[in-house]
């Protein structure tokens, strides 16, 4: 509920018109959108924010790739009874589509919705998240897969949820929340986003952002 999907389908509009996304610098290139929580009219009434927000129209996002599986299977991978992870129907259409899309960016939103495993096991999350690289690599993409923090990492700060292996195998993790102040809940429109985890950058930056007409935006930006 703090806007995790919004946020990432700004970076997927960044990417393919090649603007910046939150200040910082992003590769153009296509972009594929695979939302398993958000149906098309919605997905389409948040792009229409974003694209008045960057003066952009629809017809200047050829390389944006809606999937839409709401309401149908989502599932992209699900353990056999030796809990081992299999690949799915709708995991061999996402596979073709990134073949053919050659997408910069690929979402995935959201994790409970795709995977059919144990979010406490250690190996499926590794097979999971091991399964999704190769996909990225394939293509040369970048993959951003959207997940639900649990209590304990609300509470924490972490944004943690589930195996250690969420965080373990992947190459950077953000957090999205809304801020506090002296332990209470801060202005409706603000949010923090900060990294977690970052294999090749500094770890602990924090971007402050504010909701602003349907679109995030940091601090101190006027546009």
């Amino acid at each position: 509920g703090t806007g995790k999907s919004i946020l990432a389908l700004q970076l997927a509009v960044a990417t393919v018109a090649g603007e910046r996304w939150l200040g910082q610098d992003v590769r153009q290139g296509n972009a594929v959108y695979l939302s398993a929580e958000d149906d098309r009219d919605e997905l389409h009434r948040r792009l229409d924010a974003i694209c008045i927000d960057l003066g952009l129209r629809f017809e200047d996002l050829p390389g944006l790739k809606i999937l839409d599986v709401t309401g149908a299977d989502s599932v992209l991978a699900a353990a056999d009874r030796t809990g081992r992870l299999l690949p799915t129907a709708r995991w061999q259409e996402l596979e073709r589509i990134a073949q053919a899309w050659e997408p910069t960016l690929i979402v995935v939103d959201n994790l409970a919705d795709v995977f059919a495993g144990e979010e406490n096991s250690r190996p499926q999350a590794r097979q999971f998240i091991s399964q999704l690289q190769g996909c990225a690599a394939r293509c040369d993409a970048s993959l951003v897969v959207l997940g639900h923090p649990s209590l304990a990492g609300m509470a924490s700060g972490t944004g943690s949820s589930g195996s250690t292996a969420w965080n373990n195998s992947v190459r950077s993790r953000l957090y999205l929340e809304r801020p506090k102040i002296d332990g209470e809940p801060g202005p409706s429109d603000a949010r923090v986003l900060s990294v977690k985890k970052a294999n090749y950058a500094a770890s602990g930056l924090e971007l402050r952002l504010r909701w602003s007409a349907g679109v995030f935006k940091t601090d101190g930006d006027s546009r």
